[in-house]
């Protein structure tokens, strides 16, 4: 048989007197952070700002940035360019452009080169769409391929030192109406285009933009004559697929 001997607990307890607006005795500390942290807010993460994520900035992630996102940004100071050039390697594309430049520009590039006996418009742009933070070379419209404007656009994606030679197909989203010879989406900025649907003229506005704050641009229908909605009650918004 065993026996259970009864277990005694000695107490002692001291009284303190607490000035309850004094704090742990830290300079700028608060009444109620711990004594390990020593910051001057009520959240015990070790900073001095008022979220919970432990830096030093004022947002609710866990980098030393000012932004919302969740990488460590660096701030550069920049005063100036280079006095030398670096080579930025550009896609090779059908057609003559003799006189000119298939990529003449950064921001839109429209051109109407030969390609045989024929001319073909192509539209370029420069946007970061594959979420790295590097821009990536867009062709939006070439009239080469009739799909490049309407199912997919080619983006050759950006590099350390130019754009991929060989371009991956963005997909894009089926919009009613007859686009023949154009693109329904052949700009990332804006592209407004008056397509047949039926036996009537519907116009289309669109731009990318990233609307929904994930850090991917998202293809947004701000107007669209086939539903009188577009654009007075609500945009439609094609979010970017991201991981």
């Amino acid at each position: 048989m065993r026996l259970r001997l009864p277990v005694v607990l000695s107490f002692s307890a001291t009284l303190i007197a607490c000035d309850p607006t004094a704090g742990d005795g830290k300079v700028g500390d608060d009444p109620i952070d711990s004594a390990v942290e020593g910051d001057a807010d009520a959240d015990a993460d070790g900073d001095t700002d008022s979220d919970a994520d432990g830096d030093s900035d004022s947002d609710s992630d866990s980098d030393a940035d000012t932004d919302s996102d969740a990488d460590a940004d660096v701030e550069l100071s920049c005063e100036g360019f280079s006095a030398t050039a670096t080579e930025w390697t550009l896609p090779t594309l059908a057609g003559d452009f003799s006189g000119w430049g298939a990529f003449y520009a950064t921001y839109v590039s429209g051109y109407n080169r030969w390609v045989g006996s024929e001319t073909k418009y192509l539209y370029a742009s420069t946007m970061d769409l594959t979420g790295d933070g590097l821009p990536d070379l867009v062709v939006t419209l070439d009239q080469v391929d009739a799909q490049v404007g309407n199912k997919y656009w080619l983006v050759y994606k950006g590099g350390a030192s130019g754009f991929s030679t060989t371009a991956t197909k963005w997909t894009l989203p089926t919009v009613a109406g007859d686009f023949s010879g154009w693109g329904a989406f052949y700009a990332t900025s804006v592209s407004g285009y008056n397509r047949w649907v039926g036996s009537e003229t519907k116009y289309l506005y669109a731009s990318t933009m990233d609307l929904t704050g994930d850090g991917g641009p998202d293809l947004t229908l701000t107007l669209d004559q086939v539903d009188e909605d577009v654009g007075n009650n609500h945009w439609l918004v094609y979010e970017a697929l991201c991981e």
